[in-house]
């Protein structure tokens, strides 16, 4: 497969899964397996509807993870886009509960983000087609030098008051996920890790260890009350709109920001979303994708709205961002760039460290919560 490159890349018990570029920028999705790689078509026996959905005229493949889900991007003729995820009965079944259980707690709540809404769900439950949503994602207004610094200010309100209204929005009718989950997940990553073992036992024991204080942290938290949480939140699934001028001006909108992806939505910890996209905008100043004052200013923007309207404590989000880490660090030894990111995630301090801001003679100053100095 001559001039393919790797895009993402997830590691299995006995595989690792792959999306692959190929020459001209097609997608397509493979398993490597046995020193070997095989290509999985649209005809992926695991999902069946992909074919289908791909044969349609104005369709593109978004996502394709062989044997788990695909996202596909649909234009009607009317010129709007929405989107469809294929993926295995049980799994199309709690994304949608979770899509429809989010959307009726997050409608009509001040401040409250759009969601998508769904539009139809396939025969078997093979697949589920939502609505898209206006705006552009967090990462592509922070990587975008056109975008000036003022109007970070406002993306980083926006996200604020979208993390907010999530952490004051009780979650009823969500499937719970305590800490004991999250450390779960990552003890799963880990095992796959090891077994793969892919930048050698040096770099897998040095994640190992963040990943066991990260865990023994996070469970030594108090318990506080499960929130709204989209769960999985990072800078691709938090959308801007209006991002010209200052935020709040789309009443479509809601304030101005957008969730997507929100198959995964749960009751959770009032820390971790805000913790997930932190740590994701460390990842990308690491990447090389976002410059760190750009990060920054989101970040502390961010951090300040949502303290104001629904506080949490920075000791919570601290710990909850390690765990992150961790799970990054395994991801990405599977993916491009490895030895010059996962390296970052295990040992360079947090390029943007909201909980601190300056004053204008430059003296630390909390942003809210109780802070001590690192």
């Amino acid at each position: 497969m001559t001039g393919w490159r790797v895009r993402r890349a997830w590691p299995r018990e006995d595989r690792i899964d792959l999306e692959l570029i190929g020459p001209h920028g097609d997608l397509v999705a493979a398993v490597a397996q046995n020193d070997r790689v095989h290509p999985v078509g649209p005809d992926d026996p695991r999902l069946p509807g992909l074919a289908t959905w791909l044969a349609r005229p104005g369709t593109t493949l978004v996502v394709h993870r062989p044997g788990r889900r695909a996202v596909l991007r649909v234009v009607d003729g009317d010129g709007r886009s929405s989107y469809v995820k294929v993926a295995r009965p049980r799994a199309v079944r709690r994304a949608v509960r979770a899509h429809r259980t989010a959307g009726s707690l997050m409608w009509g709540r001040p401040g409250a983000p759009a969601v998508p809404v769904v539009e139809a769900v396939g025969h078997s439950e093979a697949w589920f087609r939502v609505s898209g949503l206006p705006g552009r994602s967090l990462l592509d207004l922070a990587r975008d030098p056109a975008i000036p610094a003022q109007t970070l200010d406002a993306v980083g309100v926006s996200a604020g008051r979208c993390l907010a209204a999530l952490a004051a929005t009780v979650p009823s009718g969500l499937e719970p996920w305590a800490a004991e989950d999250e450390v779960r997940a990552l003890d799963g990553w880990l095992e796959r890790l090891q077994r793969h073992d892919p930048l050698g036992r040096r770099t897998t024991d040095a994640i190992r260890r963040l990943a066991g204080s990260a865990s023994e942290a996070l469970l030594a938290l108090p318990a506080r009350p499960a929130v709204t949480a989209h769960r999985d939140l990072h800078d691709k699934q938090l959308l801007v709109a209006s991002a010209d001028r200052y935020i709040g001006t789309t009443p479509a909108m809601s304030g101005g920001a957008g969730l997507i992806d929100l198959d995964t939505a749960a009751a959770a910890d009032p820390a971790l979303d805000q913790a997930n996209l932190l740590a994701h905008l460390d990842l990308r100043v690491w990447q090389g994708a976002v410059a760190p004052d750009r990060a920054r200013r989101v970040a502390d923007a961010l951090v300040r709205t949502r303290q104001e309207l629904a506080p949490v404590e920075a000791e919570r989000v601290a710990a909850h961002r390690r765990v992150v880490r961790a799970r990054l660090a395994v991801l990405y030894c599977f993916r491009p760039g490895a030895r010059a990111v996962v390296p970052q995630l295990l040992t360079a301090p947090e390029v943007v460290a909201p909980e601190v801001g300056q004053d204008h003679r430059g003296r630390p100053v909390p942003l809210g919560g109780r802070w001590s100095p690192r």
